[in-house]
């Protein structure tokens, strides 16, 4: 036979899951409520999207928005054509000035060629005078 204090251990036991079963009924039905909340919200917003477009609407917005596409499609690939000639037109510029840039370093080269020889000689030249000077 069991004890007065095991009944009630027991006793509470039941009690305290009753509870719990409880609060766990009156959660799961809030929850359902909020559920059949959106429920009928997502239902409303469907129901009024559905009748504010039509098949034809939706193809008509589709048409347009490709309509768009190609244009800016086209837009860019005419960007794409002036950004290449505008590097052509850069790029014989640059030949041209590496050219040029070429050419004055080779003249620098023959300039500080007849520098250094007319140094030479204006060295040589007082050289010798500084020579028929001291007797």
């Amino acid at each position: 036979m069991r004890s007065f204090q095991q009944v009630t251990r027991e006793v509470e036991m039941l009690e305290e899951r009753l509870a719990l079963t409880r609060r766990e009924r009156l959660a799961t039905e809030e929850g359902v409520v909020g559920l059949q909340r959106q429920l009928d919200t997502y239902s409303t917003q469907l129901r009024d999207f559905s009748e504010g477009y039509s098949v034809e609407d939706a193809e008509k917005v589709a048409a347009q928005q490709r309509e768009q596409a190609e244009a800016r499609i086209a837009q860019l690939e005419a960007e794409k054509k002036e950004a290449n000639e505008l590097r052509l037109k850069f790029d014989k510029e640059l030949a041209g000035w590496r050219t040029a840039l070429a050419a004055a370093k080779r003249e620098l080269q023959r300039a500080e060629k007849a520098r250094m020889a007319a140094e030479k000689q204006c060295r040589v030249i007082q050289e010798k005078s500084r020579l028929k000077t001291k007797p």
